[in-house]
């Protein structure tokens, strides 16, 4: 073979080499792809077998609950109930004279600011002699037994309401009839049109409603059992009729929110099962806008609309121009607000990528880095920092944990499938 075959051989096989190094690089870097792509199904999986046979929450002693069940026939019981072609009580129809109105008994804790009664024991007057030398037995000071709590239930009276009728009485003998004069009608205007109750009888069922979670059947037994018969479709019918005197109140509520710095918003599923009287199955979206913790008022304003559009989140935040804090719906973000992210949902996206008893995972790591940051936000809470203590401490100490936390965010590469990022 002479040189310049030789020459020839080696720069081809030179080539070749070459070739072969970038397709072993390049079946490296798919299989990298595609064992990161199916560590992310494995994960899906995994998540997917939490939401079905797992704990269906991911609470821990950082995360706060008490929210509110919307499923529980808080909204729906009203409506469910009505029937506003129903004939309005009356006096009668609500009052069973062979029966006298029971009383009950209830308790409450004690407050500083109760009203106190007090009984003192005395001694009879023909007792009221010393056994040593006869004389009379004056009272000196008062020693103390013992202190129990007492209620007076709720009382339930009716008010008549009537004027007075003046009449001259010269006129009535001598004139030629009697000048009769009436007091003005002062009666308050009925929250109900021709309706039986008065305003605090709606406020007293709507507070038991609402804030104490009575439902209506039960209030239905309470009023049975002192003897007054109304049954649950007027106390529902009520409850829907009244609401149109808060339609004001409302707007105030949305005007004293929209100056505060930080408003919260959210929404959830709420399952309608009557519009405008008629029975329907569909399940709607019910969106609550509150202030902050740290508010002059603590309002929190509940709104009803069908889905979960951007055309409900710009009627109710379009023109306010604060801080918005939501979990991160697409739906937000589109008004003149600030939009900010919740810590606790991104929290919980790492919590559904933790493996099975992997405590040492990227997601595990992600989620304890969270965690110290809201130990700081929990003591400081216990210990009733103010507004600007608060902020100092965030901006100490919770602000080097969020750098940590995004450092490492960036150290995570990005699963890619289909020229898509996961």
């Amino acid at each position: 073979m002479t040189y310049e075959e030789l020459k020839a051989a080696y720069e081809a096989a030179v080539q070749k080499c070459s070739e072969l190094e970038k397709e072993n690089d390049e079946l490296k870097k798919s299989n990298e792809d595609q064992a990161l792509h199916i560590e992310h199904l494995e994960e899906q999986i995994l998540k997917r077998n939490k939401m079905l046979f797992g704990q269906k929450s991911e609470k821990s002693k950082f995360i706060c609950d008490g929210q509110m069940d919307l499923d529980s026939n808080v909204f729906n019981e009203a409506e469910e109930l009505s029937n506003l072609s129903a004939a309005e009580p009356t006096e009668d129809s609500i009052t069973k004279k062979s029966k006298k109105t029971g009383k009950h008994r209830g308790r409450n804790e004690l407050r500083g600011d109760l009203e106190t009664k007090e009984i003192v024991h005395t001694l009879p007057e023909d007792q009221r002699k010393c056994a040593v030398c006869g004389s009379k037995l004056v009272p000196f000071s008062k020693e103390y037994i013992t202190t129990r709590l007492c209620i007076i239930p709720a009382k339930i009276f009716k008010i008549t309401y009537f004027r007075e009728v003046y009449k001259c009485e010269h006129c009535d003998k001598h004139g030629d009839k009697a000048n009769i004069v009436k007091a003005p009608n002062l009666t308050p205007a009925p929250v109900i049109p021709r309706g039986l109750p008065e305003a605090e009888l709606i406020a007293y069922i709507a507070e038991a409603k609402y804030l104490l979670g009575e439902p209506l059947y039960r209030m239905e037994q309470h009023f049975k059992m002192q003897g007054i018969y109304l049954n649950r479709t007027s106390l529902a019918n009520w409850i829907i009729k009244s609401s149109e005197w808060l339609i004001l109140v409302v707007k105030h509520f949305w005007r004293y929110a929209s100056l505060e710095p930080v408003l919260n918003a959210d929404e959830t599923t709420l399952r309608v099962l009557k519009i405008h009287g008629k029975p329907v199955k569909k399940l709607g979206q019910m969106w609550v806008v509150c202030t902050g913790v740290s508010a002059k008022l603590l309002i929190a304003i509940y709104t009803y609309r069908d889905s979960r559009s951007k055309v409900t989140a710009e009627e109710l935040l379009g023109s306010y121009d604060g801080i918005v804090q939501t979990d991160g719906l697409g739906s937000y973000g589109l008004g003149e607000y600030l939009h900010a992210g919740c810590w606790s949902h991104a929290r919980r996206k790492f919590v559904d990528s933790i493996p099975e008893n992997d405590k040492n995972s990227k997601a595990a790591k992600a989620v304890e880095i969270i965690d110290r940051a809201f130990a700081l936000e929990r003591e400081a809470r216990k210990a009733n920092y103010s507004p600007e203590k608060l902020l100092k401490m965030r901006q100490k100490e919770v602000k080097t944990i969020i750098e940590e936390f995004y450092s490492f965010i960036g150290t995570l590469r990005a699963c890619v499938h289909n020229e898509k990022v996961i």
